[in-house]
Formats: C-alpha cells, sequence, structure tokens
C-alpha cells in the first residue's frame, strides 16, 4: 500500500516573492544627480537707458555658459529640483539714437551769450564683453521639459562705444542786440571731426548688475546617458551700480574770455543722458550636459 503524501496547495503571490526579494515597491527610492553643462545663447539685446524717451534700441548679445547643479527627486516619477551656478561670458551690442536741441545762457566777460546747440541725429553703439555669476532654481522634470529661474551677477570686464554726430550746430546771440546771431567762432565754439566722429571707454563705470533670469524648454535624452537642452532665455535687470555724474547735456561749452575761446566738449548719449544702465536681452540656447546620476 502507497501512503499518499498530501501536496501543499499554497499559492505564494508575485508580489510577495517582489517583497521577499527586493522589499516594497511601494517605498519611494530618493536619487540626485550631479550635472556639468556647456552651452551657447544668443538673441537680441538693450541697454534699457531710454535716452531722450526714444524707448528701446535693440542691439544683439552671445554668451558662453559653463555650469554646474545638483539635483535630488524623491524618485524616479518626480520632477528633479536643483541648484544651479557656474560662470557666463559674453559679447553685448547695444544702441542708442536721438535728435539734439538744447538752449542755455552762459555769462562771459562781455555779457550773457544764448547758446543753442542742435544736431539732426546722434548714433552710439555700445560694446560690451561681460561676465555673469548665475545663481539660480532649477527644475527637471521627467518628461524633459526644464526651467532655470534666479538672480544672475553681471560685472563689465570691458565697455567702449562709437558715436557719431550728424549736422551739428552751435549758435550764439547776444540778448541785448535782440537776438542778432553771432558768427564768430572765439565766441560759439566749434566740434572738430573727431568730436563728431568719435571712439571712447567706459572704463568700467557700469559696475555691478544684477538681473533676473528665466531659461526654459525641453531636454533631450541622448543614448550615452547625457542630454542637450533646447529653450529660450530672458534676462531684466532689477539692479544697476551706475551712477550718472554729468549735468544732462550732451555738448558742453566754456565760454570766451579775454584770455581765451570758447570750448566745446562732447559726451556720449550714455554719459549725458542715462539715469541707469539696464539689461534686456532675450533669444535661444543650446546646452550639452554631462549627467551623473547617483
Amino acid at each position: 500500500i502507497v501512503e499518499e503524501i498530501p501536496q501543499d496547495t499554497t499559492v505564494l503571490d508575485v508580489t510577495d516573492v517582489h517583497a521577499l526579494e527586493k522589499g516594497s515597491y511601494d517605498i519611494p527610492v530618493p536619487s540626485s544627480m550631479n550635472r556639468f553643462a556647456i552651452g551657447l545663447r544668443g538673441g537680441f539685446a538693450s541697454t534699457l537707458t531710454n535716452v531722450n524717451g526714444n524707448g528701446l534700441s535693440l542691439g544683439f548679445d552671445a554668451l558662453l555658459d559653463l555650469r554646474y547643479a545638483h539635483y535630488w527627486a524623491e524618485d524616479n516619477n518626480k520632477p528633479m529640483l536643483g541648484i544651479m551656478t557656474g560662470i557666463n561670458l559674453g559679447y553685448i551690442q547695444a544702441k542708442q539714437s536721438a535728435t539734439l536741441l538744447d538752449e542755455f545762457t552762459l555769462a562771459t566777460d562781455e555779457g550773457n551769450v544764448d547758446y543753442r546747440v542742435s544736431a539732426d541725429e546722434i548714433d552710439e553703439t555700445t560694446h560690451q564683453i561681460q561676465l555673469e555669476l548665475p545663481v539660480m532654481f532649477s527644475m527637471v522634470t521627467p518628461k524633459g521639459f526644464f526651467l532655470n529661474v534666479g538672480p544672475k551677477f553681471i560685472l563689465p570686464v570691458y565697455s567702449t562705444y562709437h558715436q557719431t554726430i550728424t549736422n551739428p550746430n552751435i549758435s550764439a546771440y547776444l540778448p541785448e542786440l535782440s537776438g542778432k546771431p553771432i558768427t564768430n567762432n572765439i565766441v560759439m565754439g566749434v566740434l572738430s571731426e573727431e568730436q563728431c566722429n568719435q571712439r571712447g571707454s567706459f572704463n568700467n563705470e557700469f559696475k555691478l548688475a544684477i538681473a533676473l533670469g528665466l531659461e526654459l524648454g525641453y531636454e533631450f535624452k541622448l543614448k550615452n546617458g547625457h542630454s542637450i537642452d533646447l529653450g529660450l532665455y530672458a534676462d531684466y535687470t532689477v539692479y544697476s551700480m551706475y551712477k550718472n555724474t554729468s549735468n544732462g547735456s550732451l555738448i558742453t561749452i566754456t565760454p570766451p574770455s579775454a584770455s581765451g575761446i570758447a570750448v566745446v566738449d562732447v559726451l556720449c548719449l550714455t554719459n549725458a543722458y542715462a539715469s541707469k544702465i539696464g539689461l534686456l536681452d532675450a533669444g535661444l540656447k543650446l546646452t550639452y550636459n554631462l549627467d551623473f546620476i547617483k
């Protein structure tokens, strides 16, 4: 007689096997990532000086970005949040234009003289090489969208300008002669060719500025585990250490005296009229990311 041994009919649930082998999947697994990035961006730029109320005068900018960011997330299904910093080096070109009509009275040895200074057009182009130090909040979603927002500390390294004046005219009148014009250049003063087409340097007068930056776009994952960002950027200056110390006149005249003729001095549009130096720029950015997931 063969005795039958009862078989164990207990069915082990698949989830129990997973729980025994790897632990519960209900517990989120934290993740973190270090990112090193190199990128290029470029677009339009304006110095926002609003010379003579002419509003925006557009130029362009181009910058190289070197950045580092650290990200963390509760699990792979949640957006990764991080802090991004680095150093950006770029070139900014901006333009300003204005017309000129200025009238004033100066005291001379011979009495008061009324002056009238005008020009059909004044064009100024500024060139600036600058460093940017960003400290930005950064977010990357599982679907690949990214957002960077935060302050950028802007340090001008080298700033120059080129200004041209079209059809300048200086007139002088003696009030006691019922406004009869004076044609003597000793009293009037004249502009030289160099003053009508001048180049100069700001000697880092712009100092430090703080801009609020915004970057957003989409991230493409690569087979090697790294990624490429393609998106938009915009920066707006919220604080500037630039202080204008001029008297708000583009052309100044030192009146003639018994020992000398009238002397004419010319400033650039920025130094003459800008109350502050702001920056608005926006454009496209392309970044290659080296991602190291922990």
